[in-house]
């Protein structure tokens, strides 16, 4: 299904989680950082 036919609703909740996706990513890559160092 295409992007532009989800509803807004839809919309939203898929952005919301795309960020807390990223938001965990660039703690795991911190973790890893200080980790190494």
């Amino acid at each position: 299904m295409p992007f532009a036919v989800l509803s807004e609703l839809e919309r939203r909740r898929v952005r919301k989680t795309l960020l807390r996706v990223r938001e965990l990513l660039e703690q795991a890559a911190a973790l890893a950082r200080k980790r190494r160092s």
